[in-house]
Parts: C-alpha cells; sequence; structure tokens
C-alpha cells in the first residue's frame, strides 16, 4: 500500500523513499534499531562481552551511522530500480497471482520473507540474555519464546514466506529470493554463534534487515550482464 500512491505521483526513486518512510513509521524501526546496534556492536567489540556492552549503549556509532545510511541508500536505489523494472505498466507495479512485478511486489515478497528467518534462528540456536540490558525484560522472553516455538511452528512459518513468493513472483524469481534467504540465515546462524554463541533480539532484526536488501538484489539481478572475471579477481584484491 506504501508503494502505489507515491509511485503514480513521482519518479521510481522519490517513491522508493515514499514508501519506505512509512514501512519505517508502521514498524517504529523496530529491525533496524537492531541493524545499528548490531554494527556497532560486532564493528567496535573484540570479544563477546565488549559486543553487549557497545549493543546496549543507545547512542549510534561510527559503524551503525555509515551502516544504516548505506543500507538506507541502497534499499531505496533497488526499489527504485525494481519499480523501473515494470516497464510494461509505465513503472507501476503489477499485481497477479504467479506473475506479479515492480517494487511493490518485491516489497511485499522481501519483507515477508526475511521475517520468517527468525523462527529458525531462535528455534537451532541458543538465545544469548543479556541480563544488564535495559532492555532485557522486553527482549529475552525471546529465551523463553524458544521453548513455545517448536519445529511445527517454524515449518509454518518457512511455509508461510515460500507460499506468499510463489503467490506473488514467477517461479523463477520467488525460487531466487527464497534461495537467498536460506543461504543468508544459514549464515547468520553459524556467524551469531562463532562471535556470540547464539543469537538475540538485535542480531535478528539485522539479519531481517540484510536478509531483505539481498533478496532485492537477487531479483534485480541481471544474470545476462554477468561478468565472471571480476569475481575471480575478488579474492586477490581482498586478500591484499
Amino acid at each position: 500500500p506504501f508503494c502505489a500512491p507515491p509511485g503514480s505521483l513521482w519518479p521510481p526513486l522519490v517513491a522508493a523513499a515514499v514508501s519506505m518512510a512509512g514501512t519505517l513509521w508502521l514498524t517504529g524501526c523496530f529491525h533496524e534499531d537492531g541493524l545499528c546496534d548490531t554494527l556497532d556492536g560486532f564493528g567496535g567489540g573484540w570479544t563477546k562481552s565488549q559486543i553487549l556492552k557497545i549493543m546496549r549503549d543507545s547512542r549510534n556509532g561510527s559503524y551503525a551511522t555509515m551502516g544504516g545510511c548505506m543500507w538506507v541508500v541502497a534499499k531505496a536505489a533497488l526499489l527504485a530500480e525494481l519499480g523501473r523494472g515494470a516497464a510494461g505498466a509505465g513503472g507501476a507495479s503489477v499485481w497477479a497471482v504467479g506473475g506479479s512485478a515492480g517494487a511493490g511486489p518485491c516489497l511485499v515478497v522481501a519483507q515477508c520473507v526475511a521475517r520468517a528467518s527468525a523462527a529458525p534462528l531462535i528455534y537451532c540456536y541458543a538465545y544469548v540474555v543479556d541480563d544488564e540490558d535495559a532492555k532485557g525484560e522486553y527482549y529475552n522472553w525471546f529465551g523463553e519464546s524458544r521453548r513455545l516455538l517448536g519445529l511445527r511452528r517454524v515449518l509454518v512459518a518457512l511455509a508461510t514466506a515460500a507460499a506468499v513468493a510463489h503467490a506473488l513472483l514467477p517461479a523463477a524469481a520467488a525460487n531466487r529470493a527464497l534461495l537467498v534467504a536460506a543461504g543468508g540465515t544459514a549464515v547468520a546462524g553459524e556467524y551469531g554463534r562463532s562471535v556470540l554463541g547464539g543469537v538475540m533480539g538485535d542480531f535478528l532484526g539485522a539479519t531481517i534487515c540484510v536478509l531483505e536488501l539481498a533478496i532485492y538484489l537477487a531479483l534485480g539481478a541481471d544474470t545476462t550482464r554477468a561478468d565472471p572475471r571480476p569475481l575471480l579477481r575478488l579474492p586477490l584484491v581482498v586478500g591484499v
């Protein structure tokens, strides 16, 4: 609902920014707050105790400021590009069962699929409880929710995300989004376990934000222009 009205009035980038403002207002920046806290903690801390101490600080540091800005810019640019992709409808989103196109359907799918990652992460990994966090009583109930979650509810969450993706997007695009989300969820879980010993509320929010962006990247990628040579040179550049 936040994509279509601005898309009929303004260019794609402006429409994407207005749409993002609407969803941020609707969710209260819940996941974005976790993204910024996680960026600061993982970027500035060397040990688990240091990371948790930094994440408790409500002030934004350099990692949160720069990473949050990059995330917002990237999301707006990707939504705008996905909006331009619906050229056959004059840039407007096309809604059809199994054949939707444009920024609107991609946004719905990305947010639904990315949020589904929280269920398997809570179920499969230990929940890290930070008793010194002022927000601990609010977030730490996730540790108890793991006991109530159960495998059946995890499967229902994943099946719902897959159903939404396939109901809106063509099969190839839906599978691309689901594959990226599945791989990203597995990587996030193992990364959280290696650094924190598990997952926690802010980390889950950060994972959702990153996965949402990854899904937009997957849906907007033009594989016909892919050139493997830069990818092959990338490990060398990173190593240097």
